[in-house]
């Protein structure tokens, strides 16, 4: 409940001794110091309103009824005597009093995230998911961070089948856990608050980590004989005689756009060194999977702690999320690990990530966009991978042109800006449009076989996987280019497109169908030679052994290839 003693307002010996006591459950002598007060200020809200909480834990409920609705004639703009009358209610089944009183409490209180949430699920337990949506959303917009929502658009999203946008809301989620875990000085897992404070903000982690061991570590050396078969699991096995590197754990909550699962295979099919993949939360997508611990068998449970356990190496993808017994505070070293980041984590929580690196001097790594100049001193920027074998490309066009778009996230896309011009471009060219959602990537693949441009964003002003992705296929892409995008990588082939321009842009396309099958060639080119997932697993062979060896001389550039 929301707190129920406003010391702002009163202020003496006897008011923080009934603090302390409803602290610590003391009701009865509570109760007895709070009447010994009302005998005084027998109209005093606040000490009216810490009475109904206490005959709430003491199970009187007509009493605490009572005492809420004298604190609110007392004070009728009193937020928290609303929102503890609304509790009570709902309670006792009186579900249509509750949201009354709810709503009279965030009117009063707009900013009271508890309130909203409280508020969006009784109207989600009515059926009235579009009401329920808007307070789940202001709570968020109250303290972004707050779990219970997240947790309920999830549900609320899922259930009605948005399962693109319930992905993007559990994400959100495990960021807050992620941050509710950099607060910790031993890293522990997250437990969800009752009721986090407004405004709460992310205190700089303190977990020191142990002193390195000595450097000059030797890479290619035989991995222990006990971890052999746990590792070998996805090897080739004409290639288990030349594996004489690392062992490598990849963990994350999510295997981000394949991104690991690919890593994975590239190590184990390319490298000397074997690499297994933990994921903690799986996904309806159709990557390369490993171990998928939402599944929940004990047994890959026991196989994923037992992999980290005899793992010379950890290549974790986003902020290291403690699962069961595993402590990362515990595992990860500078001289054994790395942290890859996926560009939207980096731009929601930049400042306590990139504090929690400088403090354990762990590497980072993330696909290049603009938190490269946003206080990134330790990051190490590297390109997304595409899995070519996969792609399926696309004829030139013919009689209609095929624009795809994947609206991930809507408004975050402009969607909205998009649709609105293929309405009137519709009207003038043969062109179908092809929307992509809900999608696995194999489906996601297979409807760009047959289309020739895809609208990717306008937002951040970077192309993520799914234009690679398209231009791989031929597409001529079209997205959103910052100017610092332009400067890292000023010779790309995106079609650079804005709100001003975007009609212009397409219709130029529908016009030159022989601009469209120019791009893509150009497009195919560059996905083969910036994604190529060889190059970058090779990329990141020599980051490890960075992190391993420190800064060195190398022997050659194919030294931890296999020929």
């Amino acid at each position: 409940m929301p707190q129920a003693i406003e010391n702002n307002i009163l202020k003496n010996d006897a008011l923080t001794t009934v603090d302390e006591l409803l602290k610590n459950g003391d009701y009865e002598k509570a109760e007895l110091c709070l009447k010994d007060l009302l005998v005084k200020t027998p109209n005093n809200p606040s000490l009216l309103n810490a009475l109904g909480t206490v005959y709430v834990a003491k199970g009187v409920l007509a009493l605490a009824s009572d005492a809420f609705q004298k604190a609110i004639a007392s004070k009728p703009d009193f937020g928290d005597a609303y929102y503890n009358l609304g509790l009570l209610d709902n309670r006792q089944s009186r579900q249509s009093e509750a949201i009354e009183n709810f709503l009279h409490a965030v009117r009063l209180n707009p900013r009271d995230s508890v309130a909203q949430n409280d508020l969006g699920a009784l109207y989600y337990a009515q059926g009235k998911t579009h009401l329920a949506k808007g307070h789940f959303i202001r709570a968020l917009e109250a303290s972004p961070l707050y779990k219970n929502a997240l947790m309920n658009l999830f549900e609320l999203c899922w259930n009605e089948g948005a399962y693109d946008e319930a992905l993007i809301w559990m994400e959100r989620f495990l960021k807050a856990a992620r941050i509710d875990q950099s607060n910790s000085p031993e890293m522990s897992m997250p437990v969800l608050d009752n009721k986090p404070a407004p405004g709460k903000t992310v205190a700089d982690p303190s977990y020191v980590p142990s002193p390195s061991p000595a450097k000059d570590r030797i890479f290619n050396r035989p991995s222990r004989q006990n971890a052999d078969d746990i590792f070998m699991k996805y090897v080739p096995a004409e290639l288990r005689s030349k594996k004489t590197g690392m062992n490598i754990a990849i963990v994350a909550d999510f295997n981000i756009a394949g991104q690991l699962s690919l890593l994975m295979r590239m190590i184990n099919q390319h490298t000397v060194h074997k690499a297994r993949l933990v994921i903690l939360q799986g996904d309806y997508l159709s990557y390369d999977k490993d171990i998928i611990l939402s599944q929940g068998r004990r047994e890959d449970y026991e196989e994923a702690v037992n992999i980290i356990r005899n793992a010379d190496f950890h290549h974790i993808g986003r902020f290291p999320v403690n699962f069961g017994e595993i402590d990362w505070s515990k595992i990860l070293r500078p001289d054994n690990s790395v942290i890859q980041y996926y560009g939207s984590e980096i731009r929601w929580n930049a400042e306590p990530i990139y504090k929690w690196h400088k403090a354990n001097k762990i590497l980072g790594v993330s696909c290049w966009d603009y938190t490269m100049i946003e206080h990134a001193p330790l990051f190490y920027h590297i390109n997304i991978m595409c899995d070519l074998s996969r792609i399926k490309p696309c004829r030139p066009p013919d009689d209609i042109v095929r624009i795809c778009h994947p609206p991930t996230n809507r408004n975050f896309k402009r969607t909205d800006l998009f649709l609105d011009a293929m309405c009137g471009l519709k009207d003038k060219y043969p062109v179908e449009v092809e929307l992509i959602e809900g999608k696995s990537n194999d489906e996601c693949l297979e409807i760009k076989s047959r289309c020739h441009i895809t609208y990717d964003q306008i937002s951040v002003g970077i192309y993520g996987l799914s234009a690679i992705e398209s231009m791989a296929a031929g597409h001529a892409v079209l997205c959103g280019i910052s100017n610092f995008a332009s400067s890292y990588h000023p010779d790309n082939p995106i079609v650079y497109v804005h709100e001003n321009n975007l009609v212009e842009k397409i219709e130029y396309l529908l016009t030159h169908k022989n601009e469209i099958t120019r791009i893509g060639e150009a497009g195919k080119v560059w996905a083969q030679t910036h994604h190529n997932p060889l190059n970058i697993a090779r990329q990141f062979t020599w980051i490890y052994d960075l992190v391993v060896n420190g800064h060195r001389l190398a022997e050659n550039r194919d030294i931890f290839m296999i020929k």
